[in-house]
């Protein structure tokens, strides 16, 4: 009973990615569609993210209705994009790409991309290391005074 459940659990994790209507692309295969006439859709739910730093030339939109009669390839990042890509491609025929990993993708695009989420990351991590030491620091001359 056990082989069979993971025999089938294997088959599932085999051919479950190649049923999927569209395609999880990396970061390298993103650079070299940015290159291509595509259209790319931010969909993170908030604009004010979109506002912060985004792909040069991407759209932002939660409604994927808007894309229904394009005719060119898309590709949608953001939270939420798994669903966003699904009902694209359920309802277009074009090629639909969707980015998981973009949190990197601030570092470079077609000509410019805004870094101002990584920066934002990048202070605020390097600003709690700082109090940790500085906590860690007041703990352990605390006790040498006691």
């Amino acid at each position: 009973m056990v082989r069979k459940a993971l025999a089938l659990l294997f088959i599932i994790i085999i051919v479950a990615p190649s049923c999927l209507a569209y395609q999880n692309v990396t970061q390298q295969q993103t650079k070299e569609l940015l290159g291509q006439d595509i259209v790319v859709i931010d969909c993170r739910p908030c604009k004010c993210n979109y506002d912060k730093g985004h792909i040069e030339g991407s759209i932002w939109s939660v409604n994927p209705t808007y894309f229904y009669s394009e005719s060119r390839d898309i590709m949608v990042y953001g939270e939420g994009s798994d669903e966003f890509c699904m009902d694209l491609s359920n309802n277009t025929d074009v090629n639909v790409y969707n980015l998981h990993d973009y949190m990197g993708l601030f570092d470079y695009s077609r000509s410019n991309i805004s870094t101002t989420d990584s920066m934002i990351f990048f202070g605020l991590l390097s600003a709690s290391v700082v109090a940790f030491f500085i906590v860690f620091y007041w703990q352990i001359k605390k006790k040498g005074n006691d």
